[in-house]
């Protein structure tokens, strides 16, 4: 990171080409698994699924792998090692992962359920029910564009080390 701030780019230009490589390539990720899953359909001979159904389970990885994504890169504008921040970053993802298992097993806790980013990402129901309810699209969608913004914020402050 110090060695690329040290370059003749500009900040701007550098973060949105990172934030543009990062979420092209989840969205290029996401469709990959749409594809394997119509390949996996037609291979299989399976129940067909509408395509409709498929993109929005898509949709909705893409939505939480970009959350994630933003988060991460915001704990990294803030952080000086690549390997803390990824640890950092793995834990919050295993956490949010096991809360929302937890409070979804667990009556008593069921009260932490939209406190974890993991809770917004159903692929069942959307199988199931054909719907991807509006507030999982409205959470991730906020958490990616506020945590993209401070990072940029910060980064546009950040010194060299």
């Amino acid at each position: 990171m110090e060695l690329l701030l040290s370059q003749p780019i500009a900040r701007l230009s550098y973060f949105a080409g990172h934030v543009f490589f990062a979420l092209t390539s989840i969205a290029l990720l996401s469709l990959a698994g749409l594809c394997g899953t119509l390949i996996g359909i037609h291979v299989y001979s399976l129940a067909p699924v509408d395509g409709i159904i498929l993109f929005k389970v898509a949709f909705n990885f893409f939505l939480l792998n970009s959350a994630w994504y933003g988060i991460t890169l915001l704990f990294s504008v803030f952080g000086r090692e690549a390997g803390r921040v990824a640890f950092i970053g793995f834990l919050l993802a295993l956490v949010s992962y096991f809360v929302q298992v937890i409070a979804q097993l667990w009556a008593k806790a069921a009260f932490l359920l939209p406190y974890a980013v993991h809770t917004y990402y159903s692929p069942q129901k959307i199988l199931v029910n054909g719907e991807l309810k509006p507030i999982s699209v409205i959470v991730l969608t906020g958490l990616i564009v506020v945590s993209i913004c401070i990072a940029g914020w910060r980064f546009r402050k950040r010194d060299i080390p």
